[in-house]
């Protein structure tokens, strides 16, 4: 079995359920929030996507900066049930997250968070160009991932790794020629098991668009 046959629901979107769910994503909510007050700050915000947005744990907060939010998502039951609590953003169902069906440059700015830390080194290194297209030039992309390369539960380059944890230099790489223009620590919950649990990464697209290259899977 490979990773595009693991099925994913609203129970995997989060480790953690009830109280520390609700904490959590309020601490996660104002972390991007104010990365989006900078972005704001520098250019024009109109159209933003959510790469793995599950049933859109994130998306709302995309809502207050953005006219128009797309989410897209793979698992149908993820799709139907962000559909129907969040009617103004606009779920896409996708077959895989290479493979994103939108134009080239179509968004001003792109979230993922905490997707490509459950990827496999060819599926997020690809995933990770098709995000860089998808952004206009000038556009910015927020991932949220971990970034302790000793936290990993299998061979990263495995296609059936459950979780892997990658430098932020390994995502510079990916991302060139997009900038890196900010980072910190990604805040978590009192009480979780683990203080280091990843990185806020913001990189900028050039103004000029460069040729994306998609590493083949």
């Amino acid at each position: 079995m490979d990773h595009a046959d693991v099925t994913w629901d609203e129970h995997n979107v989060s480790d953690v359920t009830g109280a520390a769910l609700v904490l959590r994503t309020y601490i996660e909510h104002s972390d991007v929030r104010n990365y989006l007050k900078w972005v704001e700050s520098r250019t024009s915000l109109v159209s933003a996507c959510d790469v793995g947005a599950g049933y859109g744990r994130m998306s709302p907060v995309l809502k207050e900066f953005f006219q128009l939010v797309v989410a897209f998502e793979r698992e149908d039951s993820l799709v139907r049930k962000g559909s129907y609590l969040q009617p103004t953003t606009q779920f896409r169902e996708i077959k895989e997250l290479p493979s994103l069906p939108a134009t080239t440059g179509e968004f001003d700015f792109a979230l993922s968070f905490t997707v490509l830390q459950h990827l496999p080194d060819l599926l997020a290194e690809a995933t990770a160009a098709e995000i860089r297209r998808v952004v206009r030039p000038g556009g910015f992309v927020l991932f949220c991932e971990e970034t302790d390369d000793t936290h990993s539960l299998g061979d990263i380059a495995d296609p059936h790794v459950d979780f892997a944890g990658r430098p932020v230099e390994r995502y510079k790489e990916w991302m060139a020629p997009f900038d890196l223009v900010r980072c910190s620590p990604r805040n978590i919950e009192r009480g979780y098991e683990r203080i280091n649990v990843g990185t806020y990464l913001l990189f900028r697209s050039p103004v000029k668009r460069a040729e994306v290259h998609v590493t083949p899977l």
